[in-house]
């Protein structure tokens, strides 16, 4: 007997077959899914387990699943609002499966959201988190302890955190100078779980990656590397302790910085770039023209060394305070339009065309390897296989 993961991923499958099949002159086709009119949807991740979509959707206040043509939409406010700079994340954790994190910065919260395991779906918990820590903007799951890492700049004081989801405890660390200077943001943050290390980029009067090769010490021994790049990304770390991201906004770079061998490799780009980049290695990332894009590793980029600066930060201890609630839901089975994709290389990019009405956003992968694009300006949900 086929498990349910099987049949979600067959159904995925046979649809890019159905699709591919018309216009095999093409080397990928556009799936687009048509959101409820006024949708802008924003951060978007996977359910590795079963393939269904997530994403948030701040003009209707909503987190979606998108899963086998079928779009289920949970009304967030009061309890978790969102804004277009919330984020979530999506993980299989020892008590929860899936376990659907999002922030929600305009009411001080983490918010970690059930949508179907027994005995309790549907329900919505949040965590109030103390002043220090209020302003949550990044975020990443350990699907191992189920740790809700993220950043914070409350008072204009930059700090990493994780909430401990089970015990309300907060483990904080202040940016000490060097590291970060009061102003200055952390807008790119991963944990890895497997080597057990904290990575995160600040912007601002300093622009670095830095790494907290050792969380469970205090102080923590961290690393930070100079950036030549000033604009505020999120990151993207890969198991061989590689941190990709984009130059920024409009312009045309992709970098890689491996904090083994300490050098910061660079690509150029054939088209402007927007600053989303995918959680694979290697990356995908979108252009303005809008484009989807990858790079080819086989294909040198430009090598330069970058020493790391070593620190110690101290941390601290904080406690949140939760509460928990049932969230209506309401299911809608969004059209669908197919456009052929052009396939180009330039460089070391690989280029998939999007058409005219498509736009660029932030981007994910399934477990089949189709990219799947929050296409924010354009209110759809882009899909294709490379």
């Amino acid at each position: 007997m086929r498990s349910h993961i099987q049949v979600a991923f067959r159904r995925i499958a046979l649809t890019f077959l159905a699709v591919a099949a018309s216009s095999a002159a093409w080397a990928a086709t556009l799936t687009e899914f048509q959101l409820p009119v006024g949708s802008q949807p924003t951060d978007i991740d996977v359910d590795p387990g079963t393939g269904d979509i997530f994403f948030l959707d701040p003009p209707s206040q909503t987190i979606n699943r998108l899963s086998g043509g079928t779009l289920r939409q949970w009304t967030a406010a009061p309890f978790c609002p969102l804004t277009p700079l919330d984020k979530i994340a999506v993980a299989n954790t020892g008590f929860l499966n899936p376990a659907v994190y999002s922030t929600s910065s305009a009411s001080s919260r983490i918010c970690l959201f059930n949508p179907s395991t027994p005995p309790a779906p549907n329900v919505i918990k949040w965590y109030n988190l103390p002043g220090i820590v209020s302003s949550p903007t990044t975020l990443s799951v350990d699907p191992t302890t189920g740790l809700a890492w993220f950043s914070s700049f409350a008072s204009g004081l930059p700090v990493v955190a994780s909430l401990d989801p089970a015990t309300d405890l907060i483990h904080l660390w202040v940016l000490p100078p060097g590291v970060a200077n009061p102003g200055d943001s952390v807008d790119g943050l991963e944990f890895d779980s497997i080597s057990n290390q904290l990575f995160f980029s600040v912007a601002g009067s300093l622009n670095q990656i830095c790494v907290i090769t050792n969380p469970g010490l205090n102080p923590s021994p961290t690393n930070c590397y100079p950036m030549p790049f000033t604009a505020s990304v999120p990151i993207r770390v890969n198991s061989s302790n590689q941190v990709y991201r984009m130059a920024g906004l409009g312009l045309t770079r992709i970098a890689r910085l491996d904090t083994l061998s300490n050098i910061l490799t660079q690509w150029a780009t054939p088209s402007p770039t927007d600053i989303f980049i995918s959680p694979v290695d290697p990356p995908f990332f979108t252009s303005l023209d809008p484009a989807a894009n990858q790079v080819d590793l086989s294909i040198a980029g430009f090598d330069s060394p970058i020493m790391p600066m070593p620190f110690n930060m101290f941390s601290d201890f904080a406690s949140a305070n939760d509460s928990m609630v049932n969230l209506g839901w309401s299911d809608f089975a969004p059209a669908t339009v197919s456009s052929p994709m052009n396939k180009t290389t330039s460089g070391a990019i690989i280029s998939w065309s999007m058409t005219a009405a498509s736009s660029s956003g932030p981007l994910t992968v399934d477990p089949l390897g189709a990219v799947w694009i929050s296409e924010t300006a354009s209110g759809v949900i882009g899909t294709f296989q490379p």
